[in-house]
């Protein structure tokens, strides 16, 4: 034995007689840096396209991989890996084994393509890579919701190939473009800034895959599962409610779960639970943001944030809000709330209607772009019923107060419809109060509201 190519891992080497017996000797070992010429690349090339047309893919990806292991400092990374990544895509899919071979194959080549020098790729090249990355997450969110062809795959090995996913994604979104880094928020050109967006919405989609794939071997009683990528920059929960590990204790106690659900949000779909029905929460949060050109923008770790409807024959998602966003803010941290308190008073409608309209107490409230605004009735100062109309951008008046107004109680003291501002600017709120129809003519009461806005999505435009 006198050469052996180390790449990642150690060489052990096994020494018998001819009696099979192992023998005792002392080795000595040199080690040297490969110097790969492009005439040795063409080679390997060549023998990873013969051995794809030879129908032996394991083998072929092993030559990738090793590929990238072997490749100088000085090589344009660039495009060594848009030769592997066209070598990876020629290898079926279309089952959980193929998967697994293109996946750990994908994530080996970024991750030492990726040493001792960050690798750059184009926003283009990122597109191509994580392209790639979601389709692999997809058939194997596909593979495990087929019963069949999952049932040699246990619950330990799905984690751990989501895991590994996780780990090829962080990769992938680490290629960045030099051009793109340190660049103030205004100064991206629109088609860049496009094809940003793209990434970001590749890697969501990646994500929602393997944890979508996670949550359907999570069963009722087990504790969370908890899924992270190898340096733990992405970490994926998902957990199952019931009596032993009800979602809401769950949240608002471990602080590696750093998020919590509403109460109000959580008995309301805990109330139209169908008998064998369990509710899932699944949350996928970043350590350290991968989204680079929007580090100004973006002040959360939240990913997604989802929740399962769960019974024997069905499964249904419920997003935590009505779209699916690119990135949640934190609540805790991030939501701004202002307390209100006035009085209105009842106004008689025998008045003329330019009267009502200008005695009618409207509050005015900012709006940021991409926002959620809510409104919530404290009682007391707050005893009476109230009459509340919100319109967006213009001031209704007391004709639409009649027809759209929402009584508020006690009882109901949250303005029930969506007040989401789905546009890039800011725009005004107006909000009309009058007293409930037991107040009498003339008479004043009290009132007190708490408005709170979060920033809650980016990029996709309202979709």
């Amino acid at each position: 034995l006198q050469e052996v190519k180390l790449t990642r891992g150690n060489v052990v080497v096994y020494m018998i007689n001819l009696n099979g017996l192992s023998l005792s000797k002392h080795i000595v070992v040199t080690l040297s840096d490969l110097d790969l010429s492009d005439s040795d690349l063409e080679e390997k090339y060549g023998t990873v396209e013969n051995t794809l047309l030879g129908g032996d893919y394991s083998k072929a990806l092993q030559i990738v991989s090793y590929i990238a292991d072997i490749i100088p400092p000085g090589k344009d990374k660039s495009k060594v890996l848009n030769q592997l990544l066209n070598y990876v895509t020629q290898v079926p899919t279309t089952t959980l084994e193929g998967v697994k071979m293109c996946t750990s194959t994908l994530t080996n080549v970024l991750l030492s393509l990726n040493k001792p020098t960050q690798l750059s790729l184009s926003p283009y090249m990122m597109m191509h890579t994580l392209e790639i990355i979601k389709n692999q997450a997809q058939t194997f969110k596909k593979s495990i919701l087929d019963r069949v062809s999952s049932q040699w795959m246990s619950p330990q090995e799905v984690k751990q190939l989501a895991s590994v996913m996780l780990t090829c994604l962080q990769a992938g979104m680490m290629c960045k473009d030099p051009a793109t880094e340190d660049v103030p928020p205004d100064g991206f050109k629109l088609k860049l800034l496009h094809e940003l967006w793209q990434v970001s919405s590749l890697s969501v989609d990646a994500l929602e895959a393997a944890k979508e794939a996670v949550s359907c071997v999570q069963k009722p009683g087990q504790p969370p599962s908890k899924v992270t990528s190898s340096d733990d920059s992405f970490i994926l929960w998902a957990m199952e409610h019931d009596d032993d590990y009800p979602i809401t204790d769950i949240l608002n106690k471990r602080k590696d779960i750093p998020v919590n659900m509403s109460s109000s949000l959580f008995q309301s779909l805990q109330n139209g639970l169908k008998p064998d029905t369990h509710l899932g929460l699944l949350v996928t949060h970043l350590t350290d943001n991968m989204y680079w050109w929007r580090i100004s923008d973006i002040r959360s770790n939240f990913v997604s944030i989802s929740l399962t409807q769960r019974s024997k024959n069905t499964s249904q998602d419920i997003p935590a809000l009505k779209t699916t966003l690119d990135m949640y803010i934190e609540l805790d941290n991030d939501t701004e709330s202002v307390t209100v308190t006035d009085s209105t008073t009842q106004l008689d409608p025998n008045i003329t209607d330019l009267e009502l309209d200008l005695r009618l107490k409207i509050h005015r409230i900012d709006r940021l772009p991409r926002s959620l605004t809510t409104i919530e009735f404290t009682f007391p100062p707050t005893n009476s019923t109230l009459q509340v109309y919100a319109l967006p951008k213009f001031r209704p008046d007391y004709e639409m107060m009649k027809i759209y107004s929402v009584n508020i109680t006690q009882l109901s003291p949250v303005y029930p419809h969506n007040m989401y501002n789905n546009e890039d600017e800011a725009n005004f709120l107006f909000i009309a109060i009058l007293p409930g129809p037991e107040v009498p003519v003339n008479q004043s009461v009290p009132y007190s509201f708490k408005m709170s806005s979060i920033v809650c999505q980016f990029w996709a435009g309202g979709q």
